[in-house]
C-alpha cells in the first residue's frame, strides 16, 4: 500500500533502518577495543588497591602499625 501511495517514502521509510543498523554494526566494532582495554587496566586498577587495602587492615588488626 505504502507503494502506491508514495514510493520515495516507502523508500526512505524502509532504507533509514537498515542504514542505522550498519552504522550501529560499525561503531560498535570500533569501540570493543577501547571497551576492553578499559576493562583490563580496570582489573589491574582494583586488584592492586584491593591489596593495599587489605594489608593495611590486617596491619592494623595485629597492632603492628609502629613497626612498619
Amino acid at each position: 500500500m505504502m507503494l502506491t501511495i508514495s514510493p520515495w517514502l516507502t523508500l526512505t521509510s524502509l532504507g533509514h533502518p537498515a542504514v542505522s543498523a550498519i552504522s550501529i554494526m560499525n561503531i560498535t566494532k570500533l569501540s570493543q577495543k577501547s571497551f576492553a582495554a578499559q576493562q583490563k587496566e580496570l582489573g589491574a586498577l582494583n586488584g592492586h588497591v584491593e591489596e593495599m587495602y587489605t594489608g593495611h587492615i590486617i596491619v592494623k588488626a595485629f597492632g603492628r602499625e609502629g613497626d612498619r
